[in-house]
Formats: structure tokens, sequence, C-alpha cells
């Protein structure tokens, strides 16, 4: 069966174009996109994963609407690959990419030469029992290297935790911690943010059972403390979390979504900043 995704050009206004649609090829079952210039010619290229094509498929933007034909990369045989980023893990100014292989329980990261080529994938071993459900960029231990954070759920008891595999800044990552978020089922995407306004990066995750919020606030030195903000739902499918000032009082905020059909924003109050006395705290 033929697969295809699809995309809708914007004018500008608020509207835009009908769908426009790529194939990903037969039985592809393409999961996740990531957007970014892999070939250094300022126009926007798309890398998408191919689950049940166990690879990587790039899309060379031309700049007038149109896309080159797909250049798959491979993942390993069954490694189902899900989750994908477009960064500079090498420091060479050429976008890199990195993706989560699901069933092979590691972090697979492709080298990019900037001409829209990449070496083969070298992975990272993401644990014995822990499949990872999302993962983040960031510098967690400011050394001023990307490092990976993903979310677990640990396979023989549902559970969950955090990982981070700390970057070398020469696009491999090294030296796995995991920290334990007890029996809690980390069932969303994966977010980081400045949640407290101490320049470190802190993660926020959802879990399923209860829909409690997890923020796990960084220390720069890549150790994380663990709080919990749960809200009266007695239980929810997978979310997605995502974070911004929506407000415009300079504090990133929370959203998120699930299949209840509702949009939830939890409004950062700034108590948690340095030199901030707010008393009074919002939820929408």
């Amino acid at each position: 069966m033929q697969i295809m995704w699809g995309f809708f050009f914007g004018y500008g206004n608020g509207t835009f174009d009908t769908l426009t649609t790529l194939s990903t090829g037969n039985n592809s079952q393409p999961y996740e996109i990531t957007v970014a210039n892999f070939n250094g010619d300022n126009y926007l290229d798309i890398a998408v994963t191919n689950e049940y094509g166990n690879n990587v498929g790039v899309f060379l933007g031309k700049g007038n609407r149109t896309f080159s034909a797909q250049t798959t990369f491979a993942t390993g045989f069954s490694s189902h690959p899900h989750w994908i980023v477009a960064v500079d893990f090498n420091n060479d100014s050429y976008i890199d990419i990195a993706v989560v292989n699901f069933v092979d329980r590691n972090i697979g990261v492709f080298i990019g030469h900037g001409n829209g080529t990449f070496d083969a994938q070298q992975t990272y071993f993401a644990g014995g029992y822990y499949y990872v459900n999302s993962f983040a960029i960031g510098d967690f231990n400011s050394d001023g290297h990307l490092d990976v954070a993903v979310s677990y759920v640990y396979s023989y008891n549902n559970a969950g935790g955090l990982g981070i595999l700390f970057g070398c800044g020469n696009g491999t990552l090294n030296g796995r911690k995991i920290f334990n978020m007890g029996t809690t089922s980390v069932t969303s995407k994966i977010t980081v943010g400045d949640f407290n306004g101490d320049g470190h990066l802190d993660v926020v995750v959802c879990s399923g059972d209860h829909l409690g919020l997890n923020v796990l606030v960084g220390d720069g030195n890549g150790d994380f403390g663990l709080q919990t903000m749960a809200w009266n739902q007695s239980r929810g499918s997978w979310v997605t979390l995502n974070v911004g000032d929506f407000n415009g009082d300079g504090y990133q905020d929370i959203v998120y979504t699930d299949d209840s059909g509702n949009l939830y924003i939890f409004l950062n109050t700034g108590q948690c900043y340095q030199n901030k006395t707010l008393e009074t705290s919002t939820r929408v």
C-alpha cells in the first residue's frame, strides 16, 4: 500500500493552500517529521521517520513548492524509528539527524555533510529494560555540547523515568544517567524549558496514570529534582506537550492536549523565579 504524508503551503495571511502530498513508499508508515536546511541552499528540507520502512526519508526542498524524491537512510532491521530531531551534534555547522529506534531501544545519530547526505547511523543504547517514549535535545550539564533527554517506560512494570545521554561535542553520546520517576507511567512527549529562571534547562513529561504533570528541575550539572503537579482526571491516554509564554509575563508556561478533546494551559506563576514573590497561581 502506497503511503503518503502531506502539508499545506501558507499565504502569510492565516490561510493555506490545498493539501500537497509526498510519498514515503509502500507500507512505510511515516511516524514523525522534522524540518531543516540539510544541504545549505537556504531552502527548507524535510526528514521523516518511516517506522515500518526502518529508515529515515529525506526530501530536499527546491524553493518552488516542490521537493526531490525521497532519499532513505537505514535505521536497522526491525528498528521501528519513531521520533526525530534535526540539530548540529558535532559543531561543524551542518545539520545532523537523531532518531529514537523504539524496538532497538537506542538513539540513532546520522552526521550530516551539509549537502543533503549523511553518514551511516551510529547508535547509542538507551537501556536494557527501557522503551524510549520520546526524546528532546539540550545542554543539560553546561559543557556547551548537546545532550539527549529520553522518557522511559520500563518494560517489566510499566513505571517511568528520565534518562540523559551526554554529548561529547563530536557527534557521539556517552555517560547515561537515569532518574527514576517511581510508579509513574510516562505517556507523553518530553519537552524542555527553563521554568524557574535559573538559566538551566528543566524537563517536563506527563504520566498516563492519574495524569500527573512531572517537571524535573535541572541544576545545570546534569542532575534533576522531581516536582509533580497533578490535576483532577482519573486516567488519560497519550499526551502531547509544548512550552511557551502564553500570557506575555516572561515566564514559560506549559500547554498539553490529550484524546479527551481538550487543550490545557498551565500558567507559570513565577514563584520559583529568583527575586519573585508571587503568591497566587493560575491554571487554565
